[in-house]
C-alpha cells in the first residue's frame, strides 16, 4: 500500500508493512480514525486533528522546517505513520483552523495518549506538560489562540521506552522472546472541543443492580439533570439536584447487563443555571451490573456478576497491531478481535498491560465482553 499527500515540504508516503492486516489498505491521510474518541462523554460539536502532520526525529527540527511527514496517531515504529523507525525525540507540527463557529465558547485540545512524555505548545505558548504513556490529557488553549486564521499546534515527545522508569507494559527497545516493540509519540486521536464557560468536565458513573449513580464535574452552573433512557428512547428515569452533589437516578424493572444480554441504557447530562436555563449537555451510556466476590460452597471467595458466581473463560489479548502497533488500524479492526472473541464463545477478554482506546472498551460493553485489565 502507498498513498502520499502533497503539502508544504516533502509529501507523505506509508512505509509497506511486513505484515499487513485486512484493514492496511483501508488507512489513508483523510480518514485516520475518524470516529469520536470519547464515548463515555459526548457533545456534538468537535474537530478531529489526525491526519497527517510534520515531523522531525532525534532531535530538534531543522531551521528550514520539518523533514519528513507522519501520519496521526499512529507511532512512528509502525508502518502506517510513514516513519517506520524508532526516535527517542520526537517533534510534530500540525497548522489548523478553529471553526468561526466556535466563536464564544472556550476551545479544549485533547490528546488520547502520547508514550511517554509531551509538552505541547500553541502559537509559541506552552500550554501543556504530561508524563505517562497511556492516560489522557487535555488543555484549554482559548487564550492562545490567534482572533482568526491558522493556528500552529507543536508537540514533543520523549520516549525512552524501557530505559526510562515509566511504566511501558511489554515494549522493549530491544525485544526479545515474549516481549514487544516500543511504540513512541502520539499514539491516539487528537482532538479540539468547544464548550461553553460553564460546562460538564466529567461524568464518573457507577452503576449497580437498580439503577445509576453521578457526581458530575463541572465548571460553573447551579444545577445537574440527568435523563435515563432505554435505547430505543423511551425516558425511565428523570433526576435533579445542586452541582458538586451525588446524582441517583433508580431504574423501574431494570435490565441488568450481562455477557448474553450486554443490555445498555442511554444518558444525558444537562447542566443548567439558576433559572434552569441548559449551560451544556453531554451523551454517555450505562450497563446495570456489579463485579464482585461471593463463596462457594466450600467457603471460597469466587468472582461474581451481579451477584451470581460466574466463571471468566477468555484469551489474554496484546493488543498489537503489526501494521499500526499499538493503534488499530481502524475502529473496524479495533472491535473485529473483540466480535471474533465473543464468536468463539467467549465472556471476557484479559487485556495484558497495555490501556487501550476508549472505543475498545466501548465495543467490550457493547458486544457483551468482560474485562480484565492488567495495568503496564
Amino acid at each position: 500500500m502507498t498513498s502520499s499527500v502533497n503539502a508544504a515540504g516533502p509529501a507523505f508516503k506509508t512505509v509497506e508493512p511486513v505484515l499487513s492486516t485486512p484493514w492496511s489498505a483501508q488507512v489513508g491521510p483523510g480518514d485516520a480514525l475518524p470516529e469520536y474518541p470519547r464515548p463515555r462523554l459526548v457533545r456534538e460539536r468537535w474537530l478531529n486533528l489526525n491526519g497527517v502532520w510534520e515531523y522531525a526525529g532525534s532531535g530538534a527540527p531543522r531551521r528550514d522546517g520539518y523533514g519528513e511527514r507522519i501520519l496521526v496517531p499512529f507511532p512512528p515504529e509502525s508502518a502506517l505513520s510513514g516513519i517506520g523507525r524508532r526516535d527517542e525525540t520526537l517533534w510534530y507540527r500540525k497548522v489548523f483552523h478553529v471553526p468561526s463557529e466556535w466563536d464564544g465558547q472556550r476551545v479544549l485540545l485533547h490528546f488520547g495518549a502520547v508514550d511517554q512524555s509531551a509538552t505541547v505548545w500553541v502559537n509559541n505558548q506552552k500550554v501543556a506538560v504530561h508524563e505517562g504513556g497511556y492516560t489522557a490529557f487535555s488543555a484549554d488553549i482559548t487564550d492562545v489562540l490567534r482572533p482568526s486564521g491558522s493556528q500552529e499546534l507543536t508537540v514533543r515527545a520523549t520516549d525512552r521506552t524501557d530505559a526510562s522508569t515509566h511504566p511501558v507494559g511489554k515494549q522493549r527497545n530491544d525485544p526479545k522472546g515474549i516481549f514487544y516493540t516500543a511504540a513512541s509519540g502520539i499514539w491516539q486521536t487528537v482532538w479540539l472541543e468547544p464548550v461553553p464557560f460553564a460546562h460538564i468536565r466529567e461524568l464518573p458513573l457507577t452503576p449497580d443492580l437498580e439503577g445509576v449513580t453521578v457526581v458530575p464535574k463541572v465548571t460553573g452552573g447551579a444545577r445537574v439533570e440527568m435523563i435515563v433512557s432505554e435505547p430505543d428512547g423511551a425516558e425511565v428515569a428523570r433526576v435533579e439536584g445542586e452541582t458538586g452533589r451525588r446524582l441517583r437516578a433508580n431504574l423501574p424493572r431494570p435490565r441488568l447487563w450481562t455477557p448474553g444480554d450486554p443490555y445498555l441504557y442511554d444518558l444525558q447530562v444537562r447542566l443548567l443555571d439558576e433559572s434552569g436555563n441548559v449551560l451544556d449537555v453531554v451523551e454517555s451510556y450505562t450497563g446495570l451490573r456489579t463485579i464482585g466476590t461471593v463463596a462457594d460452597a466450600q467457603g471460597r471467595p469466587r468472582i461474581a456478576l451481579n451477584g451470581r458466581i460466574t466463571f471468566l473463560h477468555g484469551p489474554l489479548d496484546q493488543g498489537y497491531w503489526p501494521d499500526g502497533i499499538h493503534t488499530a488500524p481502524t475502529d473496524e479492526a479495533l472491535r473485529f478481535d473483540l466480535e471474533k472473541t465473543k464468536e468463539l464463545g467467549f465472556n471476557f477478554v484479559r487485556k495484558h498491560v497495555k490501556v487501550e482506546p476508549e472505543r475498545w472498551y466501548h465495543w467490550a460493553d457493547r458486544l457483551g465482553l468482560l474485562v480484565w485489565q492488567d495495568m503496564p
